[in-house]
């Protein structure tokens, strides 16, 4: 039975990150339109944020881990320890930087000259978790990334002009697109470890709550008192958008990762990432009428072929681990049957 149960896992966690990446897929053509239907970019992750906040810390007392280290300690603050209070406040600074930065790099940046760098993601990602000691690194797991990145950058050059839209600000938006690629990669080697102790609804709600606190007093700088602004122009376009935003792009789309991070590598959960230009592609023929190129199609078999490799390459790494820790299991079985 535990054998079955790993593999139902095993295959839970690599849907559950497919599923993220076509939410994304759609998110990129949903905050574009909040944005192009004159919602600040600000006040619009303010409410994703602080609207996921809300629902995760209600959907927390049903997700929870029963083994996870706060429910063994009595000192706690919305369910975080105390004493982890700081890695907590640190993670949730990190968690804020990526969303404004996601959001802000697509204010200033055409779609395509963000969907570039959003590949990238898996390759800092691996780069910190190694430098970081947080996980290693393997000739299947660095080909499957580099394959999957190609194959992203070839949906994104070659697949197209549609909705790529104009920079507005290329310094500035560079600037935004590197702090959210550096950031979410440094958020998933960092919350490795405290998600071994810590449900991982808690370690999402507790970083959402703190990035609500930090991107309102970013808000309200840029949208000063101006109901208009914090209404989003009573556009019902834009409540929808929020709706997506919160409902999947945020609470659905970050339990899953953080999760998804508990069961396998910061690495494993970034690579896929890469198929997000895929995703979008797809999304946009479903719902806007326009037909995948040839070069979205070869370029989404690279970006599957490489994922493969990474699964493949995650696949190796626990046989080995199962290999190491036989012996231990079986020399603590001879002493307990002594």
């Amino acid at each position: 039975m535990p054998e079955i149960s790993e593999k139902l896992s095993f295959a839970l966690v690599h849907g559950g990150l497919t599923s993220v990446a076509v939410v994304y897929g759609g998110y990129a053509l949903v905050a574009k339109a909040a944005i192009n239907h004159g919602a600040n970019p600000m006040v619009f992750a303010f409410y994703r944020v602080a609207g996921a906040t809300a629902l995760m810390y209600i959907l927390r007392p049903f997700l929870a881990d029963s083994n996870a280290d706060e429910k063994k300690v009595s000192d706690t603050f919305l369910g975080v320890p105390k004493n982890a209070m700081g890695t907590f406040l640190m993670l949730g600074v990190i968690m804020a930087m990526n969303i404004v930065g996601a959001l802000m790099a697509v204010a200033n940046l055409s779609a395509i000259t963000c969907a570039i760098f959003a590949p990238t993601i898996p390759v800092v990602t691996t780069i910190l978790g190694a430098a970081l000691g947080v996980e290693t690194t393997s000739p299947h797991k660095i080909a499957g990334i580099l394959c999957s990145v190609a194959g992203a950058m070839v949906v994104v050059v070659f697949g197209g002009p549609s909705g790529s839209g104009e920079n507005k600000n290329v310094p500035l938006g560079m600037m935004y697109i590197t702090m959210n690629v550096g950031c979410m990669a440094l958020y998933f080697v960092l919350s490795k470890n405290v998600v071994k102790d810590h449900s991982p609804v808690t370690v999402m709600a507790s970083s959402f709550l703190i990035s609500s606190v930090v991107i309102f007093m970013v808000a309200l700088a840029s949208a000063g008192f101006n109901a208009q602004i914090w209404a989003m122009n009573y556009a019902t376009v834009n409540y929808a958008c929020a709706a997506y935003a919160v409902l999947l792009a945020a609470t659905y789309n970050y339990l899953v990762l953080a999760w998804a991070n508990k069961k396998t590598s910061p690495t494993t959960v970034t690579s896929y990432t890469t198929l997000q230009p895929l995703t979008a592609a797809l999304v946009s023929s479903a719902f806007l009428g326009t037909n995948p190129t040839a070069s979205q199609s070869i370029g989404g078999v690279v970006i599957v072929a490489g994922l493969l490799l990474n699964i493949r390459a995650q696949i190796l790494e626990q046989e080995a681990s199962d290999k190491e820790s036989q012996p231990l299991q079986d020399s603590k079985l001879k002493q307990e049957t002594a």
